[in-house]
């Protein structure tokens, strides 16, 4: 148990590639995945095999500062098709709303990752904390 796990070799090559950017990362145990963004492009992988698959999300045009998971709230998506997860992407501009499913609702399954038309100004606040309560409300802080 214990010691380190390498990032994928792709994330390596694509920073690697850049002569200049900004980059934040974390976990997300919830689901079994460490997060990178590359300035605007934010990249999942399973923390327990970098060998295997990541995805990546780029639908964003500002640079992505923090990223977390929250449960959705209940009643806002159709029923059935209800994300088990919400990841919020904040930027200096705004706060994005995906939605996350996971295949087969496994964490080491496959990630699909759709956008929600939610999002949010932050008036230029940088929001480095947002968390959720289990009935979908979110909190966020920043300077």
């Amino acid at each position: 148990p214990g010691g380190f796990t390498q990032m994928p070799a792709a994330l390596k090559q694509a920073a690697a590639q850049l002569e200049y950017y900004h980059t934040f990362s974390g976990l997300f145990p919830e689901i079994h995945r460490a997060w990178m963004t590359i300035d605007h492009i934010l990249f999942l992988w399973d923390y327990t095999d970098p060998r295997g698959s990541f995805c990546q999300y780029e639908g964003l045009d500002q640079t992505i500062i923090h990223a977390s998971l929250v449960p959705p709230r209940a009643g806002v998506f159709e029923e059935g098709a209800t994300p088990q997860w919400l990841l919020l992407l904040s930027t200096p501009v705004e706060v994005v709303v995906l939605s996350l499913y996971i295949s087969n609702g496994v964490a080491s399954s496959d990630i699909d990752i759709f956008e929600t038309g939610f999002s949010c100004a932050t008036d230029g606040a940088n929001l480095l904390q947002m968390v959720g309560t289990p009935k979908g409300r979110v909190f966020m802080a920043g300077a």
